[in-house]
């Protein structure tokens, strides 16, 4: 599906959605539970209901009422190891993927898991090595699907952290439910540590307790997951698009939490470090336009940050330089390549130098075609573009949005945006 979307002018207040990252984990943790939980301020994406539909076909269920989600749990007890293949979609989300599959090994289920797009080529070499040695099999049968089978037992993990957080949520989620101890070692630093933190955070609200130290994580077995009522805060991923916007007209943004501890955070003091103005007043987050200089970030620990950011690069006066870029190659797109793209096609001027971007400023984009290579941040990057451009700015396959943020064109009208050439109902 195309979008255009035309040069206007943006201003007033929106409320971003409810957190991806928190939700997919909170839906894991409660499907653990025996019993019912509550979740408050759901928005159910193609990521959520992925995560949704794999937690029913291994024996939970869920329904929604109003924004709230009720999950009745007890994967715990129903789960019980089998050799009876259970076929499950994870469509394209890789926290899913990644949740899932130790998970599911905890249990002792045979899974036959299906992707959509570039899911099941991202790298899982971490649980394949890992698992390997208890002899729990993982197969990649073709790009769209992949068999899991075996039982996980408690012991020593050694985990790379370098390629993706989500291998070492995947296994504090499911260590936990083993008979014996266990112990997580880092094999080297750590990336995205603050998504850990996060999940760290929802596994205590459930009742889970796991002592970190330098290096490792130490998770007692036999723990159990208590249901309970659990809110989910706004999305700072999602705002950051929203935030880069209000560098060009002012923007209010709501439903976030000032206390968070979402690494996405770091847009607030990059747009604060390179010129811009934010403030907080009646829990709205304001940001104004400033004068723009250029800057330099790494995004190691923010990935999801970086399409919002190189649009930011070339609003700023000079150079800016963007380091830590290599994961980006594994996302839903490699983001190298459609960042590159994206801001070529539209005025944008970008050299790529090993693992890192050179960005200049521009007086302006524009406009263009931008190929979102199905991926949800590059169509939202290119739809907040059009703010700083001359001509209208045409996005292809700009229902990607529908993976995290279904209501993302919504909210971009309720702003002033000009939006033609897609079906907002």
């Amino acid at each position: 599906m195309c979008v255009v979307v035309s040069p206007s002018n943006f201003c007033g207040s929106v409320n971003v959605p409810p957190s991806k990252s928190f939700m997919h984990r909170a839906i894991f943790a409660a499907a653990m539970c025996c019993g019912s939980s509550i979740l408050k301020n759901i928005v159910v994406s193609d990521d959520i209901l992925a995560t949704l539909n794999v937690i029913e076909k291994l024996g939970a269920s869920y329904q929604m009422i109003g924004k709230n989600l009720k999950i009745n749990g007890g994967l715990n007890t129903l789960l019980k190891p089998n050799k009876k293949l259970i076929e499950v979609d994870c469509f394209e989300s890789g926290s899913t993927l990644r949740f899932l599959i130790p998970i599911a090994a905890a249990f002792g289920k045979s899974l036959e898991i299906k992707g959509k797009g570039r899911l099941l080529s991202r790298p899982i070499d971490c649980y394949i090595d890992s698992f390997n040695k208890q002899n729990i099999v993982i197969d990649r049968v073709s790009s769209e699907k992949l068999c899991i089978s075996g039982q996980l037992k408690a012991g020593t993990y050694f985990i790379d952290g370098k390629t993706s957080s989500q291998f070492v949520t995947g296994f504090l989620m499911a260590l936990p439910n083993l008979c014996g101890k266990s112990i997580l070692k880092l094999k080297s630093e750590l990336c995205s540590k603050p998504y850990v933190d996060l999940t760290l955070s929802v596994l205590k609200s459930f009742g889970i307790d796991i002592f970190k130290r330098k290096g490792e994580y130490i998770i007692d077995g036999n723990q159990k997951y208590k249901p309970g009522q659990y809110e989910i805060e706004g999305d700072y991923s999602q705002a950051a698009f929203f935030e880069v916007l209000g560098c060009v007209n002012p923007i209010s943004i709501g439903g976030l939490n000032l206390k968070s501890i979402q690494g996405d955070m770091q847009m607030l003091k990059l747009i604060e470090r390179c010129g811009g103005n934010v403030t907080w007043e009646n829990g709205l987050l304001k940001v104004v336009p400033g004068n723009l200089c250029g800057f330099c970030v790494n995004v190691e620990d923010i990935p999801d940050l970086t399409p919002p950011i190189a649009i930011l690069a070339c609003m700023c006066k000079g150079r800016s330089v963007i380091e830590g870029i290599s994961r980006l190659k594994f996302k839903e797109s490699d983001r190298i390549i459609s960042i590159v793209n994206m801001l070529k096609n539209i005025g944008g001027k970008i050299v790529v130098e090993g693992d890192r971007m050179l960005i200049d400023g521009v007086e302006a984009f524009d406009g263009g075609i931008v190929d979102t290579y199905n991926d949800h941040r590059i169509a939202m990057a290119a739809s907040i573009a059009v703010a700083y451009s001359k001509k209208p700015i045409t996005i292809l396959n700009a229902n990607s949005v529908n993976k995290s943020y279904p209501d993302f064109y919504k909210d971009y009208q309720s702003l002033g945006g000009i939006v033609n050439g897609i079906c907002l109902e």
